[in-house]
């Protein structure tokens, strides 16, 4: 199993995560920090992990937020090739650490 680590420093240009992960293709869990991923406008306030499929690969984002000790400037997000996102149980740190830390475990079966 391939695994790497990715300092994105911004992500929200249009097709950047496609081109970003066809790159990365070999690798089966990529774990990005700096994204500046912001909470999609269709989700609501206070929501603190969403997903999405994209390239092969399922991505869990931890927007950034304003808070105690978080900015604009984070937000990480975890890549896993082939996820499905009904085995999973998803970790989110408080809400005043918001786009600084996020975790999975995936189920079998």
């Amino acid at each position: 199993m391939k695994i790497a680590a990715y300092n994105l420093q911004f992500a929200n240009c249009i097709g950047r995560w496609t081109l970003i992960l066809a790159q990365l293709a070999a690798i089966q869990i990529i774990g990005f920090s700096g994204t500046k991923q912001e909470l999609p406008t269709h989700l609501r306030a206070g929501t603190t992990v969403f997903s999405e499929k994209i390239a092969g690969f399922r991505i869990y984002h931890w927007p950034c937020a304003e808070t105690e000790f978080s900015n604009l400037s984070t937000g990480v997000s975890l890549a896993i090739k082939g996820a499905n996102r009904y085995n999973v149980h998803v970790f989110s740190p408080p809400p005043s650490l918001q786009g600084r830390a996020g975790a999975i475990v995936e189920y079998t079966g």
